[in-house]
């Protein structure tokens, strides 16, 4: 069971005029008190049921904040954005977060926008309080009596009562056109930095591999077969990613109130690296940042992952397709020498959404969808078999059919 309880206040106005427009202010306190209690169903404690995992999470904490923004039109077609919020825990103290946005629309077509801010994330109430969860993962074990490529383990993750805060360095470029009256385009620059970031010491598979490093923590049967791991949280070193997000969209009228719209959503990652205290590893269009990194958790990272889709509307129907494709990426097992070349590279993914509605009779409105139409299976990872979980949908085709009437 978790319980939060919220008080806050908040003000706004108008604090005066400038020749380019108002000076528009926010002020704002806020008290939070946050509980949870959650404890692992007897029978999985007794070893009753077999294959599931267990959480048990016991802890509070109160957090008092205070925050303002202030919106100042510096000319006509430029705005400056301030913005801080003040957060203190009553268990890891206390940060301030600024932010700053500088807006340039020099015509109604075309703007230009930049970002630069600092954050601040607390551990959560699962990683610094009385905690413990056991999941299931896959790890290569090299001493393994029976000489098998890869085998599932018990994971115990446990929560760290000292951990610090993470912070953050963000910045952020962009650019949004109207070139036409019905063409729409973004473009956002991003580049993120975490420090102190809060982990798993290391995956279960680093822990396997460097027993030396890690004592205590790594039990075996009494045949030598591993039973499972125990890996608590950390402050992990520092992450840094940067990367393009892009969308646009373009729609044409057509005869019959008839609409034809186009449009398309995409991510490039160009970097994800990793300090891990002595040198930074990129772990961009690969899935080593979890089987190879000092900060556990991350699932691959694909360089390119976006949609384009198509939608067909009149005053009584809907139809759309939406097309979903996400990059390949080299496999580290390659990099480890324990699969061939192969295997080295986990192939794209493509898949076919469709939809469809009618609302054309009073009050009644009659839908279907079909989510990968074609039933397309996820490429094989040797890592992560048969596939892994954090990137693709295991249910493959999945079709609904919906009938709603209002009153």
């Amino acid at each position: 069971m978790s319980k939060l309880d919220t008080v806050n206040a908040k003000a706004s106005g108008t604090l005066l005029r400038l020749p380019a427009g108002a000076v528009e202010g926010a002020v704002g306190t806020e008290f939070r008190h946050e509980s949870i209690s959650n404890l692992t169903d007897s029978q999985l404690q007794n070893g009753q049921i077999l294959g599931f995992g267990t959480q048990t999470v016991i802890g509070s904490r109160s957090v008092y904040a205070l925050f303002g923004e202030l919106d100042v039109p510096l000319v006509k077609s430029l705005e400056l954005d301030l913005a801080a919020r003040e957060e203190h825990y009553s268990d890891v103290g206390g940060n301030v977060s600024p932010q700053a946005t500088l807006v340039w629309k020099p015509s109604s077509r075309f703007t230009l926008r930049g970002m630069a801010s600092k954050g601040f994330r607390a551990p959560s109430l699962p990683e610094i309080s009385n905690a413990a969860s056991t999941a299931f993962t896959t790890v290569v074990d090299p001493i393994d009596p029976l000489g098998r490529p890869t085998e599932s383990i018990a994971e115990v993750i446990k929560a760290n009562p000292r951990l610090s805060p993470e912070t953050t360095n963000n910045l952020d470029l962009g650019l949004v056109m109207s070139p036409l009256d019905n063409v729409n385009l973004s473009v956002d620059l991003y580049r993120i930095s975490v420090y102190h970031v809060i982990a798993t010491q290391a995956t279960a598979n680093t822990i396997v591999n460097d027993p030396n490093s890690y004592p205590g923590q790594i039990f075996r049967t009494s045949g030598g077969l591993l039973n499972y791991v125990i890996v608590p949280y950390e402050n992990k070193y520092e992450l840094t990613t940067s990367g393009v997000d892009i969308e646009g969209d373009t729609s044409f009228h057509l005869p019959g109130a008839a609409v034809l719209k186009l449009g398309t959503s995409a991510t490039y990652v160009a970097h994800l690296e990793v300090d891990n205290g002595t040198q930074w590893t990129d772990y961009a269009g690969t899935n080593g940042w979890y089987w190879d990194s000092p900060i556990g958790g991350g699932g691959p990272v694909p360089r390119w992952r976006g949609s384009i889709w198509t939608s067909w509307e009149n005053p009584a129907w809907v139809a759309q397709a939406t097309v979903h494709y996400t990059d390949s990426y080299s496999n580290y097992c390659y990099v480890y020498g324990i699969c061939s070349q192969a295997s080295a590279e986990v192939h794209s993914l493509t898949t076919l959404d469709l939809y469809g509605e009618y609302h054309g009779l009073r009050n009644w409105r009659f839908s279907a969808s079909v989510n990968n139409a074609f039933n397309t299976r996820p490429p094989w990872d040797y890592f992560s078999q048969p596939f892994d979980i954090s990137l693709y949908d295991a249910r493959g085709r999945a079709v609904e059919v919906r009938a709603a009437y209002t009153f």
